[in-house]
């Protein structure tokens, strides 16, 4: 962001920002737009050990003639990790457009930063203690019990041959979880595969992100004293987490000797064939799952700005959003077999023989809807200004959970949670270097989801409430030309927050 941005505003505590849903501890707002920058285009190359190497393309055309302006950006990030196994292929992208008519002008905003990398976890499990006897030749301690060949240090990844490569490739797999940005940049694929050094390593676990940000902004000029803004926003992230479908077996990527092996030369299948699920195909014990995130935003923000004097600013709008997580795992590669058996899903009590794609372990989806109006008067003079607003909002919640509820009992019961917030400030100059400032405010926001879902499932919690805050702060700063000095004060009371804790029963040992 740092080569696209025009400025940063950071507001920090309760502060003046029009919300219906106000923040506690400040908001910060990136400015990026297409008409504030200059004409001209950079090419930029870093490098670095172990084949890190970021390259950043970026070129605005300042304002045409025709009233239109754009600016973009273009990088790409590869490295293999200083840490064995952690490499990472990201690439990040930048578009905006700007467009005049006249008392309208228009933004257009498309950002985004899809990224992979490599994890091994599986090197948590080991203490201080099981490294100290390290041998950095060889690439084992003792004791030690990663089940890895010698040279495929740690054990929560390794290398595999030729063969075993050709096999994963053909199963390996994006399906839902990429957007069409990603699969154009990523070929498709999440990679389960990443070529280091001449071999090809594979890692227990990968790491795949991307959340494209889509804004329009529409600001009018209603007249002198009058200008309206309205932002509509759509953000789409999906989070992946590649990993093997059990944490008990450590597999061994290369030269495995027990059947758990993935080999060199084949992958043999964990299992025999069940005529439960199919006469001819094998059924695989060990894969390549995903367990994926998709978060989906769509929200607007207007508000209306009106100078009432030269003094008075009087200001007010609406918030309005909309959220979807859906939460799933999902069969991502087979490892030479041709379907794993899920029992997961209740509505399917025998199991379901998934291929490739298919969701098992869990699937359900979290809704969150809200709306708002926010109302603000300020006051401003060369010496003194002050705000007080307030803002009212609904928060409603929901879950859709397919896998433990029957057909017409997937969707909860729909919980919701007005609130409110009322501030009020003031920042008085002292004279031309020293200034004091205070904010005083109340706020009820409504409790966490998984505070009103408890334990995964669609009961609403009846004990679930809003949580409220009251904060102030008082601060005084000093500036001069060699010197800039701030001294904040804060001051918060947050009540009725919920904290879950999971214990046992009396008949759980």
């Amino acid at each position: 962001m740092s080569d696209v941005t025009n400025s940063i505003q950071v507001q920090r505590g309760l502060g003046a920002s029009n919300f219906a849903i106000a923040s506690v501890g400040g908001t910060i707002n990136v400015l990026t737009s297409a008409a504030d920058m200059k004409k001209g285009g950079t090419f930029k190359q870093e490098f670095g050990s172990q084949s890190f190497l970021k390259t950043t393309l970026s070129y605005s055309t300042g304002k045409l003639n025709n009233d239109i302006a754009t600016s973009f950006l273009l990088q790409k990030k590869t490295g293999n990790g200083y840490v064995d196994g952690t490499w990472t292929d990201a690439y990040s992208y930048f578009f905006t457009a700007n467009k005049t008519f006249g008392n309208h002008s228009f933004d257009f905003t498309l950002l985004g930063a899809p990224q992979q990398h490599g994890q091994r976890d599986g090197d948590n499990k080991h203490t201080a203690k099981d490294w100290e006897s390290f041998n950095y030749d060889t690439r084992y301690g003792s004791p030690d019990d990663r089940k890895v060949n010698s040279g495929s240090t740690g054990s929560g990844w390794g290398y595999v041959g030729d063969d075993a490569r050709n096999l994963m490739k053909e199963g390996s797999y994006g399906g839902e979880s990429m957007d069409f940005i990603s699969s154009a940049l990523f070929g498709g694929n999440i990679q389960l595969l990443k070529k280091v050094g001449g071999k090809w390593l594979i890692n227990s676990r990968t790491n795949y992100y991307h959340k494209p940000v889509y804004n329009l902004n529409w600001y009018w000029k209603v007249g002198n004293k009058t200008k309206l803004s309205t932002v509509s926003m759509v953000l789409m992230a999906v989070a992946v987490v590649r990993g093997h479908s059990t944490h008990v077996v450590i597999l061994r990527w290369d030269d495995g000797d027990d059947e758990k092996k993935i080999g060199n030369t084949s992958i043999p299948n964990m299992g025999t064939m069940e005529h439960m699920f199919s006469k001819s195909e094998k059924r695989s014990k060990y894969i390549i799952r995903a367990s994926v995130n998709h978060h989906n935003w769509y929200g607007v923000i207007s508000s209306l700005n009106h100078l009432l004097t030269n003094q008075i600013t009087l200001s007010g709008g609406i918030d309005a959003r909309a959220y979807s997580g859906i939460h799933y795992r999902e069969v991502q590669n087979l490892l030479g077999g041709d379907y794993y058996v899920d029992y997961s899903d209740k509505n399917v009590p025998d199991g379901n023989a998934a291929k490739v794609g298919d969701k098992i372990a869990y699937f359900n989806t979290g809704y969150n809807k809200w709306i708002g109006e926010f109302g603000q008067t300020e006051y401003k003079t060369d010496t003194l200004s002050a705000f007080r607003s307030l803002a009212f909002s609904n928060t409603q919640y929901q879950r859709e959970d397919p896998f433990n509820y029957e057909p017409e009992e997937k969707m909860s019961e729909t919980a919701n949670f007005p609130g409110y917030a009322a501030k009020v400030g003031a920042n008085y100059n002292v004279n031309s270097q020293i200034n004091v400032f205070g904010n005083i405010g109340s706020l009820s926001i409504a409790p966490n989801f998984h505070n009103v879902y408890l334990n995964y499932n669609n009961t609403v919690n009846p004990e679930a409430k809003n949580e409220k805050i009251t904060a102030f702060e008082l601060g005084t700063g000093y500036r001069s030309s060699k010197y800039i000095v701030d001294i904040d004060y804060y001051y918060t009371v947050w009540q009725d927050k919920a904290l879950v804790r999971t214990s046992k029963g009396k008949d759980d040992g």
